[in-house]
């Protein structure tokens, strides 16, 4: 069955701890620096955040009873918040080397362009700890089933794989049934071998094109669309919760005043990495004047190092 949760119905959460050793209350005490990057690091809680994670954990939690557990697609133009749930799901599982072992529950990939079959199966077999000279001269059948014995020893559950539209979608001469080539095939036969979970980010194109195929659709079933966010209450409610999570002495009201949430909106466009770059900028600037809280001139210079030529909403 397919999941589908749209951000624009989801409301929003007080934000969790950060994800961080560092505590709220640490940073207050911290430099400029420190507020900055605890701010920008802190975990807010909307409904795609908090259903990616719970349907994470219930794909590996299947894999460790059966093979083919299952998959998710986090589907989203940039900067809405794909790589920032990546990046949470990987900091819950991370590995553990021992004496005798490594344990790594997840291998994250992410791609800039459409890698060769064994390149992507070297990637993999790096990130469990073997030795890159032992992969040399190897053919790919012998890579594919190194790694899928040292998936097996590494206790390997799941795999990421961000900007996952250049995995798919610079394929050539596909057809309706086989739309990943002959990366596609690979990533379906290991599947088909293992009790490994797929966790694929990338832009909304790559559904529409990848789902054709029904050998894919059904393997790797979840989705999750995540989009901007409106000028309405899901918004203010966002501001609200950025607000509380600022480690500075006093909260700016951003989401209870009407026209600097309205300016928050014009900079940013709704944008959630863009949000928490202007916000995280203006924290630096307020902290540095020793400010109690954000003013409307540090969101105003926090806007202008941003994006410069743009007009300004908060002048």
């Amino acid at each position: 069955m397919m999941i589908e949760s749209l951000l624009d119905d989801a409301p929003i959460i007080v934000p969790g701890t950060s994800r961080t050793s560092v505590t709220r209350e640490e940073a207050l005490e911290g430099s400029p620096e420190q507020k900055q990057h605890y701010f920008l690091d802190v975990k807010i809680e909307v409904d795609g955040f908090t259903q990616a994670s719970k349907f994470v954990d219930a794909l590996l939690d299947r894999g460790k009873r059966r093979l083919k557990p299952g998959g998710l697609w986090v589907i989203g133009e940039g900067g809405v918040g794909k790589s920032f749930i990546l990046d949470d799901i990987y900091k819950r599982y991370p590995h553990l080397d021992t004496s005798i072992a490594r344990i790594t529950p997840l291998i994250c990939l992410s791609f800039r362009s459409r890698p060769s079959a064994s390149d992507l199966l070297c990637t993999m077999l790096f990130q469990l700890g073997q030795d890159s000279g032992l992969m040399k001269n190897k053919s790919n059948d012998d890579l594919e089933d190194s790694l899928i014995e040292s998936l097996k020893s590494c206790g390997t559950l799941g795999i990421m794989f961000d900007e996952a539209h250049h995995l798919w979608l610079n394929s050539s001469g596909r057809i309706k049934d086989r739309v990943g080539g002959p990366i596609g095939d690979l990533l379906k036969r290991m599947y088909d071998r293992t009790n490994i979970a797929y966790i694929f980010s990338g832009t909304p194109g790559l559904i529409n094109t990848v789902f054709v195929d029904k050998q894919v659709r059904t393997r790797w079933a979840g989705v999750i669309t995540l989009k901007e966010f409106e000028l309405d209450a899901r918004f203010y409610g966002l501001l609200n919760a950025l607000d509380s999570a600022i480690p500075l002495p006093k909260e700016s009201g951003l989401g209870q005043r009407r026209k600097l949430a309205e300016s928050i909106y014009a900079s940013t466009l709704g944008n959630f990495r863009l949000i928490k770059d202007l916000l995280g900028e203006a924290v630096f600037l307020a902290a540095k004047d020793n400010s109690p809280k954000l003013e409307v001139h540090h969101l105003a210079e926090a806007h202008f190092r941003l994006f410069c030529d743009r007009e300004n909403p908060f002048v």
